[in-house]
C-alpha cells in the first residue's frame, strides 16, 4: 500500500505557487496572488478529500469522472466483492457492472485527491463511465468515444450526454440506492447473492461526486470565471493491495468476535495454506455476513 505516485499537481504552467505556511504570508498577499493568478477568491470555495477508483492508464485527475467521501467510496468498493458470481455467466448476462472498466480492469488503482469546488456549484449529478470498445456507454447506451469517460445526466428512461456541462455534480447515495437495500423472497430463492451486497449502502451512506473537463479551472483556456473545481492528487495505492489489507481486517474480525465462517468454507477447510480465493462463493458469503451480519443478507 504504500507504493504511490504523485501523479498529479495543483496547477498547471503559469500561476504562482501558494506559500504552505501561514507564517509566511498575510491575508493581503493572498488575495494578491488570486489576483494576480485571475481566479476566483479562495473563500468561494469549499475543499473536499474524495477518493476514486479506476484505471490507471487512463489517468487519475477525475475529468469526466465521480469521485466519493470515504462512505462513498466504501460502498463502491464493498459493493463489487459480489462481481465473481454475478459476472460468472458471462458478461451479458451479469450486468453492466461486469463490463464496468472502473470495477473490472488489470490496473485500477485508488486515488485520494482534494477536491476544491464553488460553494454554489453543486448539481445534477453525472453517471460518468468508461465507453465501450464498440463505441457506446455501457451505462446510458448513448454513442461515445471508446475507451474515453462520458458522463450521462437525467432519468434513467431518457438520459442526455452531460459530458459538456461544468456544475459539479453530487448525489447522497444513502437516498439514491436506499430502495435497494433490501431484499424480496423471489430473488432469494433463485438468487441468494443478490440480497448480499446491497444493505452495504445502509451501513455506509456517502456521497459521489462528478467533475467534468468543461468545468475543470486548470484545463487549457480554462475561463476562470466560469470553472467550477481543481483537483490535486494526494495518494495513489494499487486496488488489490488496498482490498487485500480490507480483506484481512475483515477475516481477522470474523476469527475474533465472530463465528469463523471463513475458515468454515470447503476450499479453506482442505486447503488451509492456500491463498484467500475471493471467487469462492462461500468466501463471498462470509465476507457479507461478517460485515453486515447474517441476518442483513435475508430478505
Amino acid at each position: 500500500p504504500d507504493s504511490q505516485a504523485r501523479l498529479g499537481q495543483p496547477w498547471t504552467a503559469g500561476p504562482p505557487r501558494f506559500p504552505t505556511r501561514p507564517q509566511d504570508i498575510r491575508l493581503e498577499s493572498l488575495e494578491s496572488l488570486e489576483r494576480t493568478a485571475g481566479r476566483p477568491m479562495l473563500s468561494s470555495w469549499t475543499n473536499l478529500t474524495v477518493y476514486h477508483v479506476n484505471p490507471l492508464h487512463l489517468g487519475v485527475l477525475p475529468i469526466n469522472m465521480n469521485t466519493a467521501d470515504l462512505s462513498g467510496d466504501a460502498f463502491f468498493d464493498l459493493r463489487s466483492a459480489v462481481l465473481p458470481i454475478q459476472c460468472a455467466g458471462g458478461n451479458a448476462s451479469g450486468g453492466y457492472e461486469c463490463r464496468n472498466g472502473e470495477e473490472v480492469d488489470a490496473d485500477l488503482v485508488i486515488t485520494r485527491l482534494a477536491l476544491s469546488v464553488r460553494d454554489s456549484s453543486f448539481g445534477e449529478y453525472s453517471r460518468c463511465n468508461i465507453c465501450g470498445d464498440d463505441g457506446v456507454d455501457i451505462f446510458s447506451g448513448l454513442p461515445c468515444r471508446p475507451k474515453t469517460y462520458i458522463c450521462s445526466c437525467g432519468e434513467w428512461w431518457g438520459m442526455r450526454d452531460c459530458t459538456n456541462e461544468t456544475t459539479v455534480g453530487r448525489e447522497d447515495i444513502g437516498r439514491a440506492f436506499g430502495r435497494w437495500g433490501s431484499c424480496r423472497w423471489s430473488e432469494w430463492i433463485h438468487a441468494p447473492w443478490k440480497c448480499w451486497p446491497w444493505p452495504v449502502v445502509h451501513k455506509t451512506g456517502g456521497l459521489w461526486y462528478s467533475t467534468t473537463e468543461k468545468g475543470h479551472c486548470d484545463a487549457p483556456g480554462a475561463d476562470t470565471n466560469a470553472c467550477t473545481w481543481r483537483a490535486t492528487v494526494e495518494k495513489v495505492v494499487n486496488k488489490s493491495c488496498s482490498s487485500g489489507l480490507i480483506h484481512a481486517a475483515v477475516e481477522a474480525h470474523d476469527r475474533e468476535a465472530g463465528g469463523g465462517c471463513f475458515d468454515g468454507c470447503p476450499s479453506r477447510r482442505l486447503h488451509p495454506l492456500r491463498p484467500r480465493n475471493t471467487t469462492d462463493p462461500c468466501w463471498i458469503y462470509c465476507f457479507y455476513a461478517t460485515v453486515l451480519g447474517p441476518a442483513a443478507l435475508m430478505p
